[in-house]
């Protein structure tokens, strides 16, 4: 069994991540009549060289 002071370093190293910003972007699609942003399509193809430069 884990002891709960080897999950809670665990859960300190975890919080310590500092992700990079993601641009967003303008994206706006339509459905069903109602507008709906989605400012981060970009990240969506993995091929895309941003993306993979982000990831």
């Amino acid at each position: 069994m884990v002891s709960w002071a080897a999950w809670l370093a665990l859960a300190g190293v975890i919080g310590a991540f500092i992700y990079p910003p993601a641009r967003r972007s303008g994206q706006v699609d339509t459905y069903f009549g109602e507008k709906v942003a989605d400012p981060y399509r970009w990240l969506e193809d993995t091929d895309s060289p941003e993306t993979r430069a982000w990831i």
